[in-house]
């Protein structure tokens, strides 16, 4: 009988090429890892046996081991019987083929003799300490019993004996890593579970092992509810308790919010208008500078830096029918009150598209549309016409009954504050309650003389109550003051209650005028108000109450800064004013020194008539 199977393939080590003799000592324990049996179609069969070789009580894997594969069996389950005396052996009569396999996966094939071919030697006593030939035998046969079984759902036994020495150090290593991977994976899933389950979990493990210690398991198998619930019952009211706490958290803030609201002095809109104004002195008194070095402008030019917060915190409160004089330091007055940059650049510039048509210049800016009534070159000039323009809506209001509302505002410096003018405006302005405010722009230096060596009392607002009106004294570096301060002023003379006198502190960042070196003032005097620029600190309340964000103001900017490069442009390209202009608003009669009582016009040195004439 002969059966012949389909490939069994495997692997095995061995420490020997020549085959050892069986009954000489020779010791062979199952070793064949993982043999994967095909046979038919309808069956797939998983052999597990293991083979290796060794001489005496030592394990030889050397660098030789070659791995095999059993190809085929031939014959049958018979058995030799053969020895010497009482002594016999039993030998399977068959012979077998086994494949080594190459480390290149080449094969070479060696036919193995049959059993009985091989001598075997006498068995001894020696001999029971180690495994027989016939466990080999055994093993051959059960191979062969596994193929002849027809059964398809029949389990093939499978052969465990001691394994490798390869395989008795990976298998735990493999073991090890993959229950490391295991913990590694469930601690990185817990560290980014939610806290309110991980709190939880933590202390209701700690509370288990303590019951479990203290009571025993069969308590702790009673509570097993407790233990797989509890974390998420805990869970859920810890997310219900903050809950409640963001909830609180929410209505305190919004309340907080409307509490500080409540103190805002400002809009939104309101706050990006000041902005924009003040800004706007600020970047066309800079570009002044720049073209005046550039021998654009001509004469003394007194710029404003560093006192934008009283013109805008003023001007911005007045309609359009107010009045406002100024003084030689009149740009920003002018821009905040409506006269468009183009106008008082072109102006600066002589030329005839100014709001003077050039006749003006820098300290003498006029203009009837928005009723800013000039600035003036000497210092106490524009209190008495201020005094007179609130003198007229006085009349207006009381005489002609056309319910004239309209306020006067006069702006002087610290040094006007002891000239005469300003003593005897204030009195007739307090007698009859005219709808006026002096506004004090005490910088704390007139040209090179310090205010406080220039006078007896340096508290200017005190002179007010001397003359039986308010007097009040108001940072002006801080626009927000400064308004509110203008507020009620101004209320109150639109009411009728008559003039307040106003000293706002504030400094210049330049000297007197472009042609002043500023020499003469400490530079740590100049460092500590630099660090409190009044558009600074107006962009700083604006973002600090969520009125403006960087973007609007920043758009602002640019919006200014386009509209002076233009302005700049305008002015530029427009004409100078003709000769024949010269003579303008000097003379009452424009072509001579006036009629006399003959009606006729009066030339007393026609000479010098025809000379101006023809200039």
């Amino acid at each position: 009988m002969a059966l012949t199977t389909q490939p069994l393939k495997g692997t095995c080590s061995t420490s020997d090429p020549v085959p050892s003799l069986w009954s000489r000592g020779s010791k062979f324990k199952y070793c064949v890892p993982a043999f994967h049996v095909v046979g038919r179609k309808d069956r797939s069969i998983s052999l597990k046996c293991r083979l290796y070789s060794s001489v005496g009580t030592s394990l030889v894997l050397g660098p030789n081991s070659k791995s095999f594969q059993i190809s085929a069996f031939k014959g049958g389950s018979q058995y030799d019987y053969s020895g010497v005396g009482g002594n016999s052996s039993k030998s399977l009569k068959n012979s077998f083929k086994v494949s080594y396999l190459q480390h290149k996966s080449e094969e070479s094939s060696v036919e193995y003799p049959t059993a009985h071919d091989i001598v075997p030697a006498p068995h001894t006593a020696a001999d029971e300490t180690t495994t027989s030939s016939l466990a080999i035998q055994n093993l051959f046969k059960n191979w062969l019993m596994i193929l002849r079984t027809p059964s398809q759902t029949q389990a093939v036994q499978k052969v465990h004996e001691e394994p490798s020495f390869s395989e008795t150090s990976e298998m735990p290593n493999n073991l090890e890593k993959q229950s490391d991977e295991i913990l590694k994976g469930v601690w990185r899933y817990f560290l980014v579970v939610d806290a309110t389950i991980k709190v939880p979990i933590l202390l209701l493990t700690l509370l288990y092992l303590a019951v479990n210690i203290v009571y025993g398991s069969r308590v702790s198998k009673e509570l097993t509810p407790l233990w797989i619930l509890g974390p998420f019952v805990v869970a859920l009211y810890v997310k219900m308790f903050l809950s409640i706490c963001r909830l609180y958290a929410f209505c305190f803030n919004q309340t907080a919010k409307v509490v500080k609201s409540l103190h805002v002095l400002i809009t939104k809109a309101e706050g990006l208008e000041l902005y924009e104004d003040m800004y706007l002195g600020r970047a066309f008194e800079d570009m002044c500078a720049q073209m005046y070095y550039r021998g654009k402008m001509f004469g003394f030019v007194h710029l404003y830096n560093g006192q934008e917060a009283v013109s805008t915190g003023f001007i911005k409160l007045l309609k359009k029918e107010d009045c406002v004089v100024s003084t030689y330091r009149d740009h920003v007055h002018a821009l905040s009150k409506g006269v468009p940059a183009r106008q008082v650049m072109s102006e600066l510039f002589g030329k005839t598209t100014g709001c003077c048509r050039g006749q003006g210049g820098s300290m003498h800016m006029f203009s009837k549309e928005h009723n800013v009534l000039g600035g003036f070159a000497f210092i106490g000039e524009g209190i008495p016409v201020a005094t007179g323009a609130a003198f007229t809506s006085k009349y207006k209001r009381e005489v002609l009954k056309d319910g004239c509302d309209e306020v006067t505002l006069a702006f002087f410096g610290d040094g006007t504050c002891n000239n005469g003018q300003f003593f005897e405006c204030l009195n007739m302005a307090a007698l009859w309650k005219l709808p006026i405010i002096f506004v004090v722009e005490n910088n704390l230096w007139a040209i090179g003389m310090s205010h406080l060596r220039s006078t007896s009392d340096p508290q200017i607002w005190k002179k007010g109550p001397a003359f039986g009106m308010p007097g009040v004294h108001v940072d002006g570096m801080d626009v927000l003051k400064v308004r509110e301060v203008a507020k009620e002023a101004v209320g109150r003379a639109r009411r009728g209650e008559g003039p307040t006198l106003v000293e706002c502190e504030t400094y210049r960042f330049r000297g007197h005028s472009l042609a002043d070196p500023d020499e003469l003032r400490d530079p740590a005097e100049k460092a500590h108000y630099a660090t409190r620029d009044p558009i600074t600190a107006l962009k700083k309340y604006l973002n600090e109450n969520n009125l403006a964000n960087e973007g609007d103001l920043k758009a602002i900017e640019k919006k200014i800064d386009d509209i002076v490069e233009e302005s700049v442009e305008f002015a530029d390209q427009s004409p100078v004013p003709a000769r024949s202009q010269l003579l303008e608003n000097v003379f009452a009669d424009p072509r001579g020194f006036g009629i006399g009582p003959d009606g006729k016009y009066r030339c007393e040195d026609p000479k010098f008539t025809e000379g101006t004439a023809q200039v």
